[in-house]
């Protein structure tokens, strides 16, 4: 596992998205389908590797997604980054509607993002 939090090496990205190698993984941040990663010198301070914003893995999961479903890899990328910055816009509207630390404001805004909110 990463000791940095909030990212992932790229054996963990391939382990959580299924891709078969880190060669597509290269080819798609060439791509421009994701971030690229951060490269630091192994933890064992042999090698390097790259680490990954922890948002890549269900990135490229919605990416094979709608691969599976018809969709080309940089038309499905091009479809999860408009999904990502609406969602944002549609936060960013509601929490000036909305206060964000009301218990309402939570809870919708919990909903949005498909988690949970538990009240105090």
């Amino acid at each position: 596992m990463s000791t940095t939090p909030g990212q992932v090496t790229s054996a963990e990205v391939l382990k959580g998205t299924k891709l078969k190698s880190g060669k597509t993984l290269t080819r798609w941040y060439q791509m421009g389908l994701i971030p690229a990663p951060v490269v630091r010198t192994h933890p064992s301070g042999r090698g390097r590797t790259g680490y990954f914003d922890e948002r890549v893995v269900p990135q490229i999961n919605r990416i094979r997604e709608l691969g599976a479903r018809g969709y080309g890899l940089r038309a499905a990328a091009a479809e999860v980054d408009r999904q990502d910055l609406e969602r944002a816009v549609t936060e960013a509207i509601l929490e000036r509607l909305i206060p964000p630390d009301s218990a309402a404001g939570q809870a919708f805004i919990a909903q949005l993002r498909g988690t949970s909110y538990e009240s105090p």
